[in-house]
């Protein structure tokens, strides 16, 4: 064998003992990429693209990135089985929109809320069971409460409550305005036995209910019944208010533990029927104060108009001195918003006692007597 064929050889052996490390050390890179990834995944979403995750062919750069998609919707189950959120976008790492409550924890849980108008939602790679495990609910900060408000029109004194960026009366409204009503009042123009009959009061009585629950107003009243300063909130106003619940709601895992909701949070803390009652975290204090349909004399002599939501312990032929207010039982509570779906209806936010949920509805602007909640301009 000549001196320059042994050469060549030994070259060629050189050259593929150097490729093979290269292929061994760019497997190991791809390895701990995934890796890490993968743990990555866990706290910040789904993982929609990446490139460039390493670079071994000749001339490569090595340079490596991702994204985050971070878009979930999990729904909770009975038992609370399973994380819940009505979804959104969150790409953040730390938190989501709105904030985060009752975690210690460096990072949030994953999915957040979303806007409920034209969400645009997909399941994320997450496992929220073992953050949820690891991060029980802790009790949240005590109501934020703003200036007390007094509406010069009637010398009524509302709490006002502070909820992420929005400032609510911590009360429904309860003006005379044309158009109003109180829960259960009979019209003007009925007879007193047939007042007693229909179960229903006269506006003396009727206005105790006023006291408790605000009036019930149809929607064209609705939109000017708020004082100088407030509004009635609008469909965009109820959906910021229902995601930051929500979000906190989904982050201090309270969906995962005990089933909880929007509701939950907002609702107050005693009225409600079988016990379907709220925590108030935020000094909401939602009431179920009925609502009313065909409130006019014919129609509710006829029994075609109703109230409903309310139950009180004065029922039909009942002497109207046995009325008591402090005896009622809330079941229903809807809340107009300014802004209408076409024509002939408006949306509404409605909560109910057997549910924790807060469900946004559409009602007759003409035909429906609502609780109003104002919100400061």
């Amino acid at each position: 064998m000549s001196a320059k064929f042994a050469f060549k050889i030994l070259l060629s052996l050189l050259i593929s003992m150097i490729g093979v490390q290269i292929m061994i050390s760019c497997a190991f890179s791809v390895t701990d990429y995934e890796d890490k990834n993968s743990s990555s995944s866990n706290t910040q979403g789904e993982i929609s693209s990446s490139s460039g995750v390493s670079s071994c062919s000749s001339g490569g750069t090595g340079n490596s990135s991702s994204s985050t998609a971070g878009n979930s919707n999990s729904s909770s189950s009975a038992g609370g089985s399973s994380p819940s959120s009505s979804g959104g976008t969150d790409n953040s790492s730390s938190s989501t929109a709105g904030g985060s409550a009752g975690s210690n924890s460096s990072s949030s849980r994953v999915g957040g809320s979303s806007s409920s108008i034209g969400g645009n939602l997909s399941s994320a790679i997450y496992n929220g069971d073992d953050f949820c495990d690891a991060n029980p609910p802790e009790q949240p900060d005590p109501p934020v409460f703003d200036s007390p408000f007094v509406d010069i029109r009637n010398d009524k004194r509302y709490e006002t409550v502070k909820i992420g960026n929005q400032i609510w009366m911590a009360e429904n409204l309860n003006y005379k305005a044309s158009g109003s009503r109180c829960y259960a009042s009979a019209t003007d123009d009925m007879f007193p036995n047939t007042v007693q009959e229909l179960g229903l009061l006269m506006s003396d009585a009727a206005e105790q209910n006023c006291d408790k629950y605000g009036r019930l107003y149809d929607w064209a009243a609705a939109r000017t019944a708020c004082p100088s300063g407030w509004k009635l909130p609008t469909r965009d106003d109820w959906n910021k208010l229902k995601d930051f619940v929500e979000d906190e709601v989904f982050q201090n895992c309270e969906d995962y533990w005990f089933d909880w909701d929007v509701a939950t949070r907002l609702k107050a803390t005693s009225g409600w029927k079988n016990n379907g009652n709220g925590r108030d975290y935020y000094g909401f204090k939602a009431i179920g104060g009925g609502f009313c349909v065909s409130c006019n004399t014919s129609k509710l002599t006829s029994g075609s108009g109703y109230f409903s939501g309310v139950e009180m312990n004065y029922k039909k032929g009942d002497a109207p001195s046995t009325f008591n207010p402090a005896l009622n039982i809330s079941v229903n509570s809807s809340w107009w918003s300014d802004t209408q779906h076409n024509a002939s209806d408006a949306f509404a936010y409605e909560m109910t006692n057997d549910k924790q949920v807060m469900n946004e509805k559409r009602h007759a602007k003409t035909e429906y007597l609502l609780s109003v909640r104002c919100i400061k301009n």
